[in-house]
């Protein structure tokens, strides 16, 4: 081959085997802001860009009408760990309507042994070294509490 011949490769391609597929990273609000700061940057008035929601590309689109803050750290309680973006607000429409509510005792009743076995779940997750996923779990327990809580004090 004289010096001057150039030996061409085909691109080396940038997606990874199926067999060793990473769980993509969640979005942070960091990220987010910095997203927005660099459309922003490029001449976008961010008080006309409407926030929308698809669980993937070929899904509907949902308009996102509500943000709020979502978990907080398991030992204080008080520091902001996610906010969620939501559809509905559950105090008019959607998840949170009365009908979709334990209305008896005897539900509710239901409802807390449920969560009472996701715990044991949980002390699973521990026993079994994942104490990643028991917190997590953990915290979706609390939520549902919570929620729970707050939107049964008529029964």
């Amino acid at each position: 081959m004289k010096k001057n011949d150039k030996k061409t490769t085909a691109p080396k391609s940038k997606s990874k085997p199926l067999s060793k597929k990473k769980t993509p990273k969640l979005l942070t609000a960091h990220k987010l802001i910095e997203f927005l700061q660099e459309i922003e940057s490029r001449g976008t008035n961010l008080k006309k860009v409407t926030i929308n929601f698809r669980v993937n590309k070929d899904s509907d689109v949902e308009e996102v009408k509500f943000i709020e803050e979502d978990l907080f750290d398991e030992e204080t309680n008080s520091i902001i760990e996610s906010v969620v973006l939501l559809v509905d607000d559950d105090e008019e429409a959607g998840i949170g309507e009365k009908e979709d509510l334990p209305t008896t005792s005897s539900e509710a009743d239901k409802a807390f042994l449920e969560l009472i076995k996701a715990e044991d779940l949980a002390d699973e997750f521990v026993n079994n070294g994942d104490d990643d996923n028991a917190d997590k779990l953990r915290k979706i327990i609390r939520n549902v509490e919570n929620f729970l809580v707050k939107h049964m004090t008529t029964i």
